[in-house]
């Protein structure tokens, strides 16, 4: 009886384990989820770039940052983490001593050019970024580039 208690739920769990990863690898593959998530970004910046005003993305006077709120510092922390997990699957990788380098720097160069451009088309084109107290910055500023229409 104690080596069914045990055994039952091992099994089980495992069993589920190898159901979802699968379930994951071909959800990822087949999908594209990666793409499905980046899409609506670099469709904001393709469309927003061209919608930008340059006057807005002159240097003005900032509010003070308030006690209460976190240094933006933070914010680019949590933005960047995550890029450090490329090097989790070295051990697949064919040759690591050279891969791993490569992804790290690629993940980063990628993800800055995207953030900057993202950054620039929100500043370019919603005048009152800097006086928003909160709300959602990306879907103001793709209300203004797309239109209603393309805002869900």
């Amino acid at each position: 009886m104690r080596v069914a208690v045990i055994m039952v739920p091992l099994t089980s769990f495992c069993v589920v384990n190898v159901a979802v990863v699968q379930y994951a690898a071909r959800l990822e593959l087949g999908l594209g989820l990666g793409i499905a998530k980046t899409l609506p970004l670099v469709l904001l910046i393709v469309f927003g770039i061209p919608a930008i005003d340059g006057s807005l993305l002159l240097p003005r006077r900032c509010r003070t940052r308030r006690a209460s709120e976190p240094p933006r510092s933070c914010l680019l922390l949590y933005v960047y983490a995550g890029f450090e997990n490329t090097a989790a699957a070295a051990g697949e990788f064919k040759n690591p001593q050279r891969d791993v380098p490569f992804a790290l720097l690629t993940v980063i160069g990628a993800v800055t050019l995207l953030y900057t451009l993202i950054q620039l088309v929100t500043l370019g084109t919603l005048p009152d970024l800097a006086t928003r107290a909160a709300g959602a910055p990306l879907a103001d500023a793709a209300l203004v580039v797309l239109g209603a229409s393309a805002v869900c």
